[in-house]
C-alpha cells in the first residue's frame, strides 16, 4: 500500500515526458508537419535514440535508430571526411586543381588564371553555384534525376566564374557532387566503393551508402512533402557526393563522433584506426574560409561558429524531396 503523499509523487512523475520526446510528439501527431522523425544525442561517449512516427502514412512500422533516410546536404560532410582522409593517405592535395583529375576535353572554369581546387569545393568557395544550368528535370522534388556525366562535363566547360576562387562562399551541390566525382576517378573506383573503403568499413557503418543494400530496403522510410505526401525517392548517381547517401541514425552518430573525437575513445576501435581517424578528422574539421554569416566559418564540409570561450560549433543541414536533415556538434574535451 502507498500513503497520498506517495501516490500523488508517483502520478507527477509519470505526468513529466522528456522535452525531445514531446518536440517529436508534437511535430508528429499535433502540427503534422511531417509523418516520422528520428533524432540522436551523443554526450561523450553515451547516445541517445528518440524516435516517433511510422516509416510511410500507409504503415504501422515505427520509426527507429535502424530506420534508413535520405540524408540530402548531410552527404557532403561524407565526402569532405573521404577528401581528408585520401589527403593523409597521401592519394590527393588539398591544393591540386580539379582540373587534375578530368578528361583533357573538360575545360574546368577558372577566375583571373586561378584554377578551382579540392580544398574550395570541399569548402564552397569554388564560385561554382548551388544546381548546374543545364539540369533535365522538370521534377522539383528531384531536380538530379537523369543527370549524366556527360552534362556534368557540358556545365563545367561551359560555365563562367563571377568572382575570384576561395573568396565567396557560396553552397554548392554541384561542386560537392564534382569533389565526389574527382576523387573516384582519382582512386580508379566508384564514389559508393570509395565510402565503403575509408568511412563505412573502418567505422563500421552497416547502413550507408548511395545504393541501398537489401538490408537498407528494409528498413528505408518513405519521404514526404510538406503536406505529407509520399514522394518518389531521389536518384542521382553522378553528383552523389554532394546529396546522394543514405544512412540511419546509429551509423550516423558514430560519423559525427569520428567528427567529435569521441571515436578514439571507444574499446571497439584499435589504436591504428584511431590514428588514422583523429589525423583525417581534425584537419577536417579546421575552418578554413569565412562562410555567409558574420562570423561563420567554413571547413570542409561543416560551417562553424566560435563562441566567447574560442569553442567552435559546427553545422549542417539541408533536405532532398522528401526528406529533411540536421547535424551539429561541439568538439570533444576528454
Amino acid at each position: 500500500a502507498q500513503t497520498p503523499d506517495a501516490q500523488d509523487k508517483d502520478e507527477s512523475e509519470e505526468q513529466i515526458e522528456d522535452p525531445i520526446v514531446t518536440i517529436l510528439r508534437q511535430r508528429v501527431d499535433v502540427y503534422r508537419q511531417t509523418v516520422g522523425i528520428a533524432v540522436g544525442v551523443i554526450q561523450g561517449t553515451r547516445r541517445t535514440v528518440y524516435a516517433h512516427g511510422t516509416l510511410n502514412r500507409g504503415t504501422i512500422r515505427k520509426v527507429s535508430g535502424m530506420t534508413v533516410f535520405e540524408i540530402g546536404p548531410l552527404s557532403s560532410v561524407y565526402t569532405s571526411a573521404l577528401l581528408s582522409l585520401m589527403v593523409k593517405d597521401g592519394a590527393v592535395s588539398l591544393s591540386d586543381p580539379v582540373q587534375k583529375f578530368l578528361p583533357a576535353s573538360v575545360r574546368m572554369p577558372t577566375f583571373n588564371g586561378q584554377p578551382i581546387r579540392l580544398e574550395h569545393l570541399a569548402t564552397h568557395t569554388s564560385g561554382l553555384p548551388r544546381l548546374p544550368d543545364n539540369v533535365v528535370s522538370d521534377d522539383p522534388n528531384n531536380p538530379l534525376d537523369g543527370y549524366s556525366v556527360d552534362k556534368l562535363y557540358q556545365f563545367l566547360s561551359t560555365y563562367t566564374l563571377s568572382y575570384d576562387v576561395g573568396t565567396t562562399y557560396e553552397y554548392s551541390e554541384v561542386g560537392m557532387g564534382l569533389l565526389g566525382h574527382v576523387l573516384a576517378r582519382q582512386a580508379g573506383k566508384s564514389y559508393e566503393a570509395l565510402i565503403e573503403d575509408y568511412i563505412s568499413t573502418p567505422l563500421k557503418l552497416a547502413y550507408t551508402g548511395s545504393t541501398p543494400t537489401i538490408s537498407m530496403e528494409t528498413q528505408m522510410a518513405t519521404g514526404h512533402d510538406p503536406t505529407r505526401r509520399p514522394v518518389a525517392a531521389w536518384s542521382d548517381d553522378t553528383l552523389a557526393g554532394g546529396n546522394g547517401l543514405r544512412s540511419n541514425l546509429v551509423d550516423m552518430m558514430t560519423f559525427i563522433s569520428a567528427n567529435m573525437g569521441i571515436i578514439y575513445a571507444m574499446p571497439e576501435y584499435t589504436e591504428e584506426d584511431s590514428t588514422q581517424f583523429q589525423a583525417g578528422f581534425e584537419d577536417m574539421i579546421r575552418p578554413r574560409y569565412a562562410a555567409s554569416r558574420p562570423g561563420v566559418e567554413t571547413a570542409l564540409g561543416w560551417r562553424a561558429r566560435k563562441d566567447d570561450k574560442d569553442q567552435y560549433t559546427y553545422w549542417i543541414s539541408g533536405r532532398t524531396g522528401g526528406f529533411y536533415s540536421f547535424a551539429g556538434f561541439n568538439k570533444w574535451s576528454r
